[in-house]
């Protein structure tokens, strides 16, 4: 509500969302559903206006990026399997060549020993069967986009707005539960026209007089409890 009167511009035809936890899929959401169908909600009328009236000047395309892999990805299989039937206005859809790039061995590894993430690849295998009719459906169109890594953004023509974003494409080195990810040696990268692009890959917290955070903006805890000074004990 702070941020109601916020100047965000007209995204034009596509939008980029950086991250892939839970709070990136409801950006994404948010921005390509049909605002009529959000209006129970509590979000702010104004945002939903805002919305309604980028979609009638043409906005069609959110894509959702993330570094690394489908199987390091933040998001729930909830809000993954949400994005397959929350709109019939929209269709998501996942490139399945980035999507078989993600399964290194390390990956591989790490998928064997998580329920969780076995569960999600016949969803993401899903829109990855919906990726065909990219081109051709009427549908607004919600992308994932994996083992991609902004880079640049790219200026308009005025150098006041922004005309797109450079994704270079990335791979995933390291041991399995440790991966991150690489620029790729090949120096690939793609250039995705965009009018908006919005981070969403987590935060930190603002200082508090007596509460303990360590050196990355987060509060000390164990199990929940805050913890003071090492060795000080929690309450």
């Amino acid at each position: 509500p702070d941020y109601r009167g916020l100047e965000v511009p007209e995204p034009g035809e596509t939008a980029v969302v950086l991250g892939q936890g839970n709070v990136a899929l409801d950006i994404a959401r948010i921005l390509i559903r049909n605002p009529d169908e959000m209006k129970s909600t509590d979000i702010n009328p104004s945002t939903l206006e805002k919305v309604a009236a980028w979609q009638r000047q043409g906005l069609r395309t959110v894509h959702v990026v993330g570094r690394r892999g489908f199987v390091q990805a933040a998001f729930t299989n909830a809000e993954l399997r949400e994005l397959l039937t929350f709109s019939d206005e929209v269709l998501t859809v996942v490139d399945p060549e980035e999507l078989a790039q993600c399964r290194n061995p390390a990956s591989e590894q790490e998928l064997s020993k998580s329920r969780m993430k076995k569960r999600s690849v016949e969803i993401l295998e899903k829109m990855a069967e919906n990726f065909a009719q990219s081109k051709t459906t009427s549908k607004r169109i919600l992308r994932l986009r994996f083992l991609r890594s902004p880079s640049r953004i790219l200026a308009g023509s005025d150098a006041a707005r922004l005309s797109g974003i450079r994704l270079d494409r990335t791979f995933l080195e390291g041991e399995p539960g440790n991966q991150v990810a690489a620029k790729d040696p090949s120096g690939s990268f793609e250039d995705v026209p965009c009018g908006l692009v919005v981070r969403s890959v987590g935060f930190a917290a603002l200082p508090v007089e007596g509460l303990p955070m360590d050196g990355r903006g987060r509060v000390r805890h164990s199990r929940g409890a805050v913890q003071h000074a090492e060795g000080a004990g929690s309450v």
